[in-house]
């Protein structure tokens, strides 16, 4: 399987569902765009949730590159709302998992990205704010 989400620099737009921890279902939108520097990936993303008054969630991380012999690396995130993450990255056949905590521990959750072909990823993901599920999100990315 050949990755194009992190793997290849370039600009993807989101589009989907984001659920609140009463699992009402609100549209949202977003964007991510990938650069490669010599020792460091960044993924500057955002996401959109399209209420009445839309709110919007940023997010930069910094990507250990995924060395020619591993198939998981490690990554960091500081996240206005939630602090700064760390987390990992671990390619599956057509599937890219990631793992990720808070620095202060009451943050943790699980993101999955599964590749449909070159310039579509479907992605699905849960975020717990201590032993109570925060939010969960379902939306697709193209590459644009």
């Amino acid at each position: 399987m050949h990755h194009t989400f992190l793997f290849q620099e370039g600009v993807w737009v989101a589009s989907g569902f984001y659920m609140d921890e009463n699992n009402q279902l609100i549209p949202l939108g977003g964007e991510a765009t990938i650069s490669h520097q010599e020792d460091i990936w960044v993924n500057q993303s955002r996401m959109r949730i399209l209420l009445e008054n839309p709110m919007e969630f940023q997010s930069s991380y910094e990507i250990v590159p995924f060395g020619s012999d591993r198939d998981f690396t490690t990554w960091t995130s500081l996240n206005p709302a939630l602090g700064r993450l760390a987390g990992k990255f671990v390619v599956v056949d057509d599937s890219i998992l990631s793992f990720f905590q808070s620095e202060d521990g009451q943050y943790t959750g699980f993101e999955y990205l599964r590749q449909l072909d070159d310039s579509t990823y479907t992605n699905r993901g849960v975020l717990f704010n201590g032993p109570k599920k925060g939010s969960s999100w379902i939306a697709e990315l193209r590459k644009i």
